[in-house]
């Protein structure tokens, strides 16, 4: 039996996410199911996503608990700005599972501000400014745990056109760091600062 894998994919809104999960889905990876609460939402009220956010974290929740009784392998994507998510991935690596963690940040939250001003746009869903603001500083803050708990981490930053890779972790040993961190990940992982 092969091991049950859990696939963060974690950020501020409006990093990137959705944008790499699809790339990497392009490839032909297999996270197994995919839970994206945003995609949940728009499933239960299109018209109103702000309104079916907690009937999709409710849904989303659900999920991960009926995955994690049957051993299935799953992705999810978080603004990792609750404690929620770090306990779900203690939970998954207590049961076996491999971990891996994408995260995916931006150097200034205006510039989170902007990526989803230019999302809705696009007809895509807003997420209110105080929230962003918010969630900026919290998924910040609980990076360096997930880190710990993960087995395998891609960090990127995508402040520019394109996703620019940081560093990278397997199984606690740093294969990759850029010489010069950003800002936002040097504060949170000082430790990387020489690696």
């Amino acid at each position: 039996m092969s091991q049950a894998c859990l696939t963060v994919f974690a950020g501020p809104n409006g990093s990137g996410k959705s944008t790499l999960t699809q790339k990497l889905l392009d490839t032909g990876i297999d996270f197994g199911h995919l839970l994206d609460p945003d995609a949940i939402a728009r499933r239960i009220n299109p018209e109103n996503i702000r309104k079916a956010a907690l009937e999709a974290a409710r849904e989303t929740i659900q999920r991960q608990r009926s995955y994690l009784r049957s051993r299935d392998s799953f992705a999810l994507e978080t603004t990792l700005s609750g404690k929620r998510e770090t306990r779900l991935i203690q939970d998954a690596k207590e049961r076996g599972y491999a971990i891996t963690l994408f995260y995916i940040a931006l150097n200034d939250p205006r510039l989170n501000i902007q990526r989803v001003a230019e999302r809705v746009a696009q007809g895509g869903h807003n997420v209110p400014t105080e929230d962003i603001l918010r969630r900026y500083e919290r998924s910040m803050n609980h990076l360096p745990q997930a880190v710990f708990l993960a087995d395998h981490v891609r960090i990127y930053d995508n402040s520019g056109p394109t996703y620019q890779k940081l560093l990278a972790i397997h199984k606690k040993k740093v294969i990759f760091c850029e010489k010069s961190l950003p800002d936002w990940l040097e504060r949170r992982m000082p430790e990387f600062r020489f690696a």
